[in-house]
Order: C-alpha cells, then structure tokens, then sequence
C-alpha cells in the first residue's frame, strides 16, 4: 500500500519532535513529510510538501502555534490540524478550537 497520508510536525521541543514522528513513522500509509520548530520553518515546509495533517504545538520556539493555525486555515484550509500542549487548560482548547483546530490533545 501507498502512502495515504503525509504528516508536517511542529513543536518546540526535540523530545516531543522525536516521539512524535517515531509514532506516526510506525503507522502503514502514513509518512512525516518534516519537522519544523517555528513559524516560518513550518509555513516554508508546507508549500514545499503540502501535507494533510499538521501536528502542531501550541507554543512553539519564537512563536505561537496559535499563529500558524490562523496562517495555516487561511491559507491551506483542506490541511487537518491537530493542536497539542502539555498545558491543560480550557482557554487553550477553546482558543485552538476557534482558531479553526479539527483537534485538540493534551499530551502531558
């Protein structure tokens, strides 16, 4: 089988970076197309790679995660975005959810 799924990963941290993509690497069909840490380094990977999915981080290294989701869903709005954090507050939910989030998980 092909793959059916490529995957952008953006997150401030290397430990979450790497089990993030050894996760989505072990699922058949599904390919991580890149990594990224910032907001620039995530909008360049997506017109380069043009995933389907985006994990993305709440807070990310020089920006906010809450950024890239309003970029992202202006401009690319047939992209899925899963939203994470290790901050498990409602404010946070509400706010990726009205950013246009499709999902949001609280990883700690």
């Amino acid at each position: 089988m092909g793959v059916i799924l490529k995957v952008l990963v953006a997150v401030h941290s290397t430990a979450v970076m790497n089990s993030l993509i050894g996760l989505v690497s072990e699922i058949t069909g599904i390919t991580t197309i890149g990594y990224a840490t910032s907001f620039q380094d995530t909008v360049s990977l997506m017109s380069i790679g043009a995933p389907d999915l985006l994990i993305l981080e709440v807070r990310l290294r020089e920006s906010s995660g809450l950024d890239v989701l309003g970029h992202i869903k202006e401009n690319v709005p047939a992209c899925r975005v899963i939203m994470i954090t290790s901050n498990p507050y409602a404010e946070y939910r509400s706010a990726c959810l009205g950013f246009g989030a499709d999902f949001f998980f609280n990883i700690d």
